[in-house]
């Protein structure tokens, strides 16, 4: 049980050591993007922005709503990290025990109940905006998931398992990228839509909606609300990994998520009805099809 505890606390240290360093990593290549500097005054040619940002961020004030209890207004926003950090167990990684046989499962489950997250935080924002952000997050997340679920499970049939470290042994002569690449740009495609990046990050269309569900929030909640965005992009990067390119390890790691701050570099953000037409109209038969082949092969 001791052990177990020190699994888990180990697991959740690396993985928040991870996402600080990797929000300086996007902005670097965002920069480099732009033809500009990132980051690069705070010690160390900007190693210590990401300490520096924590604190500016922890240090701000939050006004809490004043026709809700504030209990459930500072409390969603740690449900939600909660959430995002409830799927890492699933990981691949080396200390973590290899025999959990429904570890795609858990994914699938997770993965599902992470909406309630940003529904709640929307809600008890008690805001216009953060209502109508987190409606249009939640609808494009079942949207998006109903086709991520749909893929998932395509994989688990072709490969006869639930388990996602058993997707290891059975790259070992070639990738999946290579086998079933359609259904990598799928699941790519739909990890970007549930995470909320571009260029489906429809939650935060300034210009509509004024930052979305997050809109009241600040300093430990924002923060909060921030760590969980990046976990779960971080996440998405391993199951990729994981599910396409073997061997989990931190140099394909690194190469997936360059790609995906590189979509949001070079991909403008989609008009809302645009994004739910790729999604029923296109995606999702696609997803069905490569369902019914693969099961009809199997």
């Amino acid at each position: 049980m001791v052990l177990a505890a020190a699994e888990i606390i180990l697991m959740i240290s690396m993985v928040l050591l991870v996402v600080a360093f990797f929000s300086l990593y996007e902005r670097q290549v965002l920069s480099y993007s732009q033809s500009r500097k990132g980051p690069n005054k705070v010690a160390l040619g900007g190693l210590a922005q990401p300490l520096a940002d924590a604190m500016k961020l922890v240090s701000k004030n939050t006004q809490e709503p004043i026709h809700f209890g504030s209990f459930s207004f500072n409390a969603s926003p740690l449900m939600f990290l909660f959430l995002v950090l409830l799927v890492w167990p699933s990981a691949p990684i080396v200390f973590m025990p290899p025999h959990w046989g429904f570890s795609g499962l858990w994914v699938v489950l997770v993965l599902s109940m992470s909406v309630y997250g940003t529904l709640v935080v929307g809600w008890v924002s008690v805001s216009k905006y953060a209502i109508l952000g987190s409606m249009r997050s939640v609808a494009q997340s079942i949207s998006y998931e109903i086709v991520l679920t749909t893929s998932l499970f395509s994989l688990f049939l072709f490969m006869g398992s639930l388990s996602i470290s058993g997707f290891r042994p059975m790259q070992s002569p070639v990738w999946f990228i290579f086998t079933v690449f359609p259904l990598f740009i799928i699941v790519t495609l739909c990890l970007l839509a549930e995470g909320g990046r571009s260029p489906f990050d429809l939650a935060e269309g300034e210009s509509e909606i004024v930052s979305g569900y997050s809109v009241e929030y600040g300093g430990v909640q924002y923060t909060c609300l921030f760590l969980s965005e990046n976990i779960s992009l971080v996440f998405s990067a391993c199951l990729i990994n994981s599910l396409f390119m073997g061997e989990l390890a931190s140099l394909k790691m690194t190469a997936i998520l360059t790609g995906l701050v590189a979509v949001r570099a070079t991909l403008p953000r989609m008009r809302y009805d645009a994004v739910m037409e790729c999604c029923w109209l296109m995606i999702l038969p696609l997803a069905l099809l490569f369902m019914f082949l693969i099961t009809v092969m199997v």
